[in-house]
Formats: C-alpha cells, structure tokens, sequence
C-alpha cells in the first residue's frame, strides 16, 4: 500500500424504489425484487406478473415473472427507468403499481399485498362469527402495515427524514423480520450521523436478507470506517463469494483489502469489479496505484493513463493519478 492512500468507502444506500447517491458505480442493468403477500401477511405462490416498461422505446417491451413458493420474485436484466407493473391470480384481485428502476443494484420494492376477490354470491351469515371477526381484524392490520411502509418511503423520499425515520422504527416495532425497513432504517440513521445504530440495522438487514448484496457493502463500510477494517475484510472475504458477478461488493472487498495493505486480495477485487463494471474508472486508479507499490512501473503508467482518459473531472484521484504518472515517467 502506498503511503498516504487510503480508500474511502461511501455505502451506496439503495432503499426500495429508491437509489441514494452512491460512490460506487452501477451495473449495466436494471433488477427488481420483491413479494407479495394476501391479506393476512401470508405469502402467495403462482402470482403471474406483467411488466410493461414506460420509457422511450422503439418497440414495447413487456417481461414476464411468476412469485415462487415464498411468494418472492426477482426479474433481472430490465431496463432502466418508468415500469408498470401487474399482479394477477385466480381469486385475489388484480393489483398494479408504477416504479422507476435505478440501472445497478438490485431494486427492492414494498410487499405487494393481493385482497382476495370477492365470491360472486356470497352466502347469507345469520350472525357475527367470532374468528371470522379476528380474520378480518388480521386483515385490515395487515393491511395498514403495508400502507405504512409505503407512507414511511414515501416520506424518505421527499426528504421528510424524521418522519422517516419514526415511522421505519414503528414498523420494524411490529415487523421484526422485515429486512427492507431495517435497511432503510440503518440509511437514515447514517444520514443523521448515528454510524454505531446503522451499521447494526445494517447488519440485521444482511442476516434477515443474505442475498442483499447493498446490506453487506453498507454494514462493511460502517465497520471500515470506525477502523475495524480487519473485521470488514473478515465479513466481505467470508461473503463476497455469493456475489461474484456484484461490481460494488468486489470493489467494496478491493478498498478494503487494499486498506490494510493486502493487495494479493485486493488486486483481484478490483479486476473483477473493472470487468463487471467497465465504467467505474477508479478501478484503474486502485490498481495502478497496487503496480506502483511493487514498483512494476510500465503496468502502472498504461493502468494510471487509462484511469485519467476514462475519470471524471470531478474525481477525487484525478490530480493524486497525474502527479503519479509525471512522477514515473522521470523514472522510464
């Protein structure tokens, strides 16, 4: 590692239906996730979803999806930008939504909820049944839980943070088990300068949620940054594995690694997270700077050349990178 250099992570929150600012670069298509569940909160299986894209297109572009067992979905390599989506299946009315996907990591949506449809000759009650009055009472409080999440989002949205931020905390008072509001909720509490309480709703989001490959890179970064970055490489070498085809994880692992000066992992990291992620130039800048510090300067100058053609103007190793690459062309 060369002295003075030093990676900063910045967590790229990206909150259902929503995508934060984020430090590391996007991946070249757009993803979806989510679930839908039955009025009781119970997950339904078979759901046939329509998504029909919105944006400027030459020709219609409809996909198709079914939710699994668990009543999960996931739909990858979409277009990024304005969807509609609908929700069909026999005995629940039709539900639809709209979402604008964010072209990167994988877009998290609230749980769809699907009210039965109603019998077309409902038969006569003679009086009140008692559990028929509780299944109801379930219904409608599962119900305003789903209505709840979307006012919360809604409120993140419009930069309402302290709203926000109660109405996550509420719901995950009810919800324990409800990874995307403890996400959301770790963001908030990042945003207010809480690093301590959001990397532990970070990380709550990652064990409810293993496959959230943004939940791992936020909790890494918070561990990283109150320099444990030891610890934050123990969590991304031991999972970064699953996410092999991720640009941020990869590149989360090679900032870190590189770090605390272990560029045998780091320079791995960042190679994969350049193939993944062609347009993330400060892959370039990493790993000239790794040629640098084994002092195989031709490597270093073609990677440091590449990392100054392709970076914005606004990047923050833009003028460490020309100083450097003036520096070894004394040496050639």
């Amino acid at each position: 590692m060369i002295p003075g250099f030093r990676v900063r992570i910045i967590a790229a929150v990206a909150v259902a239906c929503l995508s934060p600012a984020a430090a590391f670069a996007q991946l070249d298509a757009a993803k979806i996730r989510g679930s839908v569940l039955d009025e009781k909160g119970q997950p339904i299986a078979g759901v046939e979803l329509e998504m029909t894209y919105k944006g400027e297109t030459r020709v219609p572009i409809v996909k198709k999806s079914t939710t699994d067992k668990k009543g999960g979905f996931i739909r990858l390599g979409l277009k990024g930008g304005p969807w509609q989506i609908t929700f069909k299946k026999e005995g629940y009315k039709t539900v639809g939504i709209e979402t604008n996907l964010s072209i990167g990591d994988i877009s998290e949506i609230a749980p769809v909820v699907m009210p039965a449809a109603a019998p077309s000759a409902p038969a006569p009650v003679a009086a009140v049944d008692p559990a028929a009055a509780a299944e109801a009472a379930a219904a409608e409080h599962a119900k305003q839980l789903g209505e709840a999440y979307v006012k919360a989002l809604a409120a993140l949205q419009a930069g309402q943070t302290a709203e926000a931020e109660t109405m996550f905390k509420a719901l995950v008072a009810q919800l324990p088990d409800l990874a995307e509001a403890h996400y959301n909720l770790g963001y908030l509490y990042e945003l207010r300068g809480a690093p301590a309480e959001a990397e532990a709703e970070f990380a709550k989001a990652f064990e409810l949620q293993p496959q959230s490959a943004a939940a791992l890179v936020a909790q890494a970064t918070l561990i990283d940054k109150r320099g444990a970055s030891a610890d934050a490489l123990k969590l991304l070498e031991a999972n970064a594995p699953r996410f092999p085809d991720n640009a941020r994880v990869q590149f989360a692992l090679g900032a870190v690694a590189f770090n605390v000066g272990r560029n045998a992992v780091a320079e791995p990291a960042f190679e994969k997270a350049a193939e993944l992620d062609p347009a993330n130039a400060e892959t370039l800048f990493f790993l000239g700077s790794i040629a640098v510090g084994r002092n195989d300067v031709p490597t270093a100058v073609a990677r440091l050349d590449k990392f100054v053609a392709a970076a914005a103007p606004t990047s923050p190793n833009l003028e460490t990178a020309k100083a450097l690459l003036a520096t070894l062309r004394k040496k050639k």
